[in-house]
């Protein structure tokens, strides 16, 4: 969890709360599992996710591997969010890939002001381990304002299985896909900075920046003072 402090905001107190959420394949029927070797959760299993929504209290939160809106509602109240989904959910309806795979998505407490919705270039890439092309996920990003502050809100979930490997243009398929993720976000983050707009990244960077700290290869370059 993390508190964001922006001066002034009267309407929700000194801080703005945001969280995020890998919440592993979630699908909206009981008994039933999203996809292949994905959780198969029964009515009580649901209940007790809602608890931990309950416990989150955040006025943003970011979450991944979302079959649908439909699975959202089963843990979050309708009542006191807004949701944002991926736009590539809405290019899905009614293919054969509908709520067969997972997307991110934003919750934003009502009375915060959303200005626009964006995908962000560069983040999707299709990618073919032998079994047939797939797409990376897209992001949700969402510029907020609340009491005057504006600020980007940034969702992720990025390439898996590179969690700790060198980004050399020579490493894995994973590798070089996330590679490519992090130069788009890079690119997207100094068009922000230019535009003099805050911003927040979170969500499931697939990446151990506990292993290396500040010499990571994705770190790096996020934090290159440009």
């Amino acid at each position: 969890l993390t508190s964001l402090a922006i001066q002034p905001l009267p309407a929700f107190g000194e801080t703005l709360r945001l969280a995020s959420w890998n919440i592993n394949n979630l699908g909206a029927q009981s008994g039933s599992a999203l996809r292949p070797r994905a959780p198969v959760r029964s009515d009580h299993d649901y209940i007790i996710l809602s608890s931990y929504g309950k416990y989150l209290d955040a006025d943003l939160i970011a979450l991944q591997e979302i079959g649908s809106p439909e699975a959202i509602w089963r843990v979050f109240p309708r009542d006191g969010y807004e949701l944002f989904f991926s736009s590539r959910y809405e290019e899905e309806v009614g293919s054969h890939r509908q709520n067969k795979d997972i997307y991110t998505a934003m919750l934003v407490r009502k009375g915060i002001q959303v200005e626009a919705q964006e995908d962000i270039p560069g983040l999707e890439i299709q990618v073919d381990f032998g079994n047939g092309p797939t797409w990376t996920r897209r992001a949700v990003a969402l510029l907020i304002q609340v009491n005057g502050v504006r600020l980007w809100v940034v969702n992720l979930h990025l390439k898996s299985s590179c969690h700790g490997k060198s980004l050399a243009p020579a490493q894995s398929l994973d590798c070089q896909v996330l590679r490519q993720q992090r130069d788009a976000l890079e690119e997207w983050v100094d068009q922000q900075y230019a535009k003099g707009i805050p911003l927040v990244l979170m969500g499931d960077f697939n990446r151990r920046f506990d292993l290396h700290l500040d010499r990571d290869h994705f770190w790096m370059e996020l934090d290159d003072h440009e």
